[in-house]
């Protein structure tokens, strides 16, 4: 085997984020016989790493840079070749070739330079266009040490990023460290495992899970062909990512109204592909998170979670506290240049080496100059102001607030000297989801969000996305929690009024359901911080109702319940027991309890909602009006043996006060008269009575609605039975006709309309039309056949009518001729031995025996 040379022909020099082009091209350029060096940016701490670079171009005769967005983002490559090009701009443009894997543009020395593009190329073009720029090699292949010549294969072509991927903020150019637990976790997948669990050695957070996980999505985005992240502290968070994913890939099912329903559309996608990564963030629910996991073996699933006992088998990767070295290369990486050594020991070591505050606590430094010694003399300040204050009943344990906290209070004094308005905004944003918090949410706040915005992202308290904020839940909960009650209820009630700004009024059309989605997680959260300050405002209450409402039309009745109950107390705080907000909290409250709870529940609810409604509003009130139907409808639902027998009664002064408050035509005067038709109908009263009360509320509907709405056709089909049991016959058939046409014009000639044939057909036979009839028993078994087979029982009914009308009318020719089809049937469904193919061979031996009708002709169906 041959030496490696004294010399590298290229030092490689990338991102870690593109590490999977590094890799490629590093193997394209080994097999052609090149020796290569690689050196990501990000290694060691910033004064370390521009001595292992000057060491490392000293011994390389060229720099090929791989240039992406993440690599013009750093903080120490463009200034590095900036100086090289002041220097020595011959040299420099002789030593560097730029190579693009993204369509990011060449920065300003670089694009002196130019350089060769491999992002919008296959594979074979990519490996033609590095070769031709890097020119002859100069050594033969196999003169380059073991990796040039040991014949593995070439590392995978990087594939461009899925359209399936939606990691919540944006790549964190200041990662550092724990690259051995990214080894381990692709290891871990590579030697398949479907589901790998990462949890903290330490209880509260703050260990930088979720940036793990994030950086593991970006570091290998290539190879997966989508990365969904999902939130998956509660069941709504977890319903809603899913739901999210089913309808960006427009899975089957994703429209559907049930909510889990649609979840388990985009669980069912991901179970029928391959190649996916489902991070789900926050799994802190074992026995939540294990029936969502997608089956099969097709893709990665990653969880994160804090709790230590997670229970079960899964794989687990622990994360504990950052290696020194790492956590000083955070701090120093965060504040933008270096550190005095000893201070920034003693600094990590003061933050305990956890990420969470040495982001803060570099972003703070770098704000304030990098004023080390000053930094440490106030955070000491804060800790004994933290040490001396009471513990907030909401906060983390106090092992925790040691460390954080007083790095929080310094990152948010800082930020609120660069702009006042800074904390008072903190707090508003507290008060939502930590994740993908709107921009058009905070849209009226936008006169103290460009300042305020930025001071905050100084220092490491929000990261901005291109159209949503995010920040670390426990920056959130450990700030909101050590506010004064002022401060929280003004940041409640603030937040209340613009999510209700924002969040649908009318969530029963399905075209409304992406935005109350999305903006539900930041109600939920609301609802909690509202809880804790005990908040009383009609906003909260109207906006707790209308999220309330939302997930009760996704059929998500716990959560519906959940919130319309908030929404009760709430509105009995600001507004009192006996006001119209608090009746018509109860009045939704009411509305939820008829899908989830006893009957018994809803009818004492809407009997409550009534009595205040009628007390403030006056009986001839819509919402008046309103109470009583429903109240009248869950009498009817309990019966009369669970306190429902008032219920004609009630529908009758229901319809009075509709009538005087809505008016004789309205839609809804026309609900309570089909109701009052119904309970006549089926409780077998006068039929002159329900006759009256379907025509009536038949002329309204038909105007409201069109003649082939679904509840008008019911109608129309219902009235043709009550006419028809009170003996009119001529209404009838009109009516049945008007019904078959109805059918006609929406569904074709398909089974819905072959019913409305059956129905014609049955009610002539009855009326003695055998002729007629037959024509519509015809027509029915043609289009049975023609959707549904031979074989089917709609079809062999419509057969057997047929044979019994012709036989009926004399035809027996005709009649044999259907029961020997209907012998056939029988015998290929149900077999020689079978009792209803035993009735037929007895029909048709009848048939065969009855003497033929003197010069019948047989009869001709349509």
């Amino acid at each position: 085997m041959a030496a490696a040379p004294d010399r590298d022909d290229f030092l490689l020099s990338y991102a870690s984020v593109d590490e999977a082009w590094a890799l490629w091209v590093a193997g394209v350029l080994r097999g052609a016989g090149f020796a290569v060096a690689s050196q990501p940016w990000e290694f060691g701490c910033p004064g370390g790493y521009v001595l292992d670079l000057d060491d490392a171009l000293d011994r390389a005769a060229r720099v090929m840079c791989l240039v992406s967005d993440d690599y013009t983002c750093s903080p120490l490559c463009v200034p590095r070749w900036k100086a090289e090009l002041a220097v020595d701009p011959e040299r420099a443009r002789a030593l560097l070739l730029p190579v693009r894997v993204d369509d990011s543009e060449l920065f300003g020395p670089l694009r002196e330079v130019g350089g060769v593009d491999l992002f919008d190329a296959d594979e074979a073009t990519a490996r033609r266009r590095l070769l031709d720029a890097c020119g002859p090699c100069r050594r033969q292949v196999g003169e380059v040490g073991e990796a040039g010549a040991s014949g593995e294969p070439l590392p995978p072509w990087p594939q461009p990023m899925s359209p399936i991927w939606n990691i919540p903020i944006p790549r964190d150019p200041h990662f550092t460290g724990r690259d051995g637990p990214l080894a381990e976790l692709r290891a871990r997948f590579g030697a398949g495992e479907r589901v790998v669990l990462v949890q903290s050695t330490r209880p509260h957070g703050g260990e930088g899970l979720s940036a793990l996980a994030r950086e593991h999505a970006w570091r290998w985005r290539g190879e997966y062909s989508g990365v969904c992240w999902v939130r998956a502290s509660d069941e709504g968070s977890l319903l809603a990512g899913l739901q999210a994913l089913a309808r960006r890939v427009q899975a089957r099912g994703h429209d559907h109204e049930s909510a889990v329903r649609a979840a388990r559309a985009g669980r069912e996608w991901l179970e029928r592909r391959t190649g996916w990564l489902l991070i789900l963030d926050d799994a802190d629910q074992p026995e939540l998170v294990r029936q969502w996991l997608p089956r099969g073996r097709h893709g990665h699933v990653l969880l994160t979670t804090r709790r230590s006992r997670w229970g079960g088998e899964l794989p687990t990767l622990e994360l504990g506290p950052l290696a020194e070295d790492d956590a000083l290369a955070l701090l120093e990486r965060r504040a933008g240049g270096a550190l005095e050594p000893r201070g920034a020991r003693a600094l990590v070591r003061e933050l305990e080496l956890r990420p969470l505050g040495l982001g803060l606590a570099g972003a703070t430094l770098g704000a304030r100059g990098r004023d080390l010694a000053g930094y440490r003399e106030r955070l000491a300040e804060h800790l004994e102001r933290v040490m001396d204050a009471p513990e907030p009943d909401d906060a983390p344990a106090l092992c925790l607030t040691e460390s954080l906290v007083p790095a929080l209070h310094l990152a948010v004094e800082t930020a609120a000297r660069q702009a006042p308005a800074a904390p008072e905004l903190l707090a508003l944003l507290c008060c939502f989801a930590s994740d993908r918090i709107p921009w058009d949410l905070l849209a009226t706040e936008a006169s103290a969000l460009d300042g305020a915005l930025a001071a905050l992202e100084a220092c490491g308290l929000i990261q901005r996305a291109e159209a949503a904020l995010s920040m670390h839940p426990l920056v959130s909960r450990l700030f909101f929690g050590r506010l004064g009650a002022g401060q929280r209820r003004a940041a409640t009630v603030r937040a209340a009024e613009l999510l209700l700004a924002a969040f649908p009024d009318d969530t029963a059309a399905p075209e409304s359901w992406p935005a109350a989605e999305r903006l539900a997680p930041h109600v939920d959260a609301l609802r909690v911080r509202a809880h804790g300050v005990k908040v009383a405002s009609a906003q909260a209450a109207e906006l707790l109702t209308r999220a309330g409402r939302y997930a009760g039309h996704r059929l998500r009745w716990k959560a519906a319940a959940s919130l319309c109950e908030r929404a009760l107390r709430t509105a009995e705080r600001a507004c009192g027991r006996e006001s119209p907000q608090s009746a018509l909290c109860l009045h939704d409250r009411a509305e939820i309890a008829v899908h989830a709870e006893p009957l018994l529940t809803s009818r004492i609810l809407f009997g409550d909602a009534l009595r205040i409604r009628r007390a403030t509003l006056g009986p001839a009130h819509p919402e008046t009006a309103r109470s009583a139907r429903a109240l009248a409808l869950a009498a009817l639902r309990c019966g009369p043996d669970d306190g429902g027998g008032d219920a004609l009664e009630r529908l009758v002064a229901a319809l009075e006060m509709t009538e005087a408050a809505c008016g004789a035509d309205h839609v809804h005067t026309a609900e309570v008269l089909f109701q009052l038709a119904q309970n006549n109908w089926k409780g077998c009263a006068e039929m002159g009575d329900s006759r009256a009360l379907y025509e009536r509320a038949l002329a309204i509907f038909e105007v409201a609605r069109g003649p082939t709405d679904g509840l008008v056709v019911y109608i129309v089909d219902t009235l043709s039975e009550v006419t028809h049991h009170s003996g009119d016959a001529d209404a009838t058939r009109a009516l049945l006709d008007r019904s078959l046409e109805s059918a006609r014009s929406v569904h074709g000639l398909t089974h819905p309309t072959a019913a409305r044939h059956e129905r014609l057909g049955s009610y002539l036979e009855y009326g003695g039309d055998l002729q007629g009839a037959l024509d519509h028993y015809g027509q029915a078994l043609a289009i049975y056949q023609a959707t549904l087979g031979d074989l089917h029982r709609r079809s062999i009914e419509a057969l057997e009518a047929l044979a019994r009308i012709h036989e009926a009318s004399g035809d027996l020719p005709t009649a044999r001729r259907h029961h020997e089809r209907l012998l056939a049937l029988g015998l290929k469904i149900f077999g020689p031995a079978h009792g209803s193919v035993q009735v037929i061979v007895r029909k048709l031996e009848e048939l065969a025996a009855a003497p033929p009708a003197g010069g019948r002709r047989e009869t001709q169906p349509s």
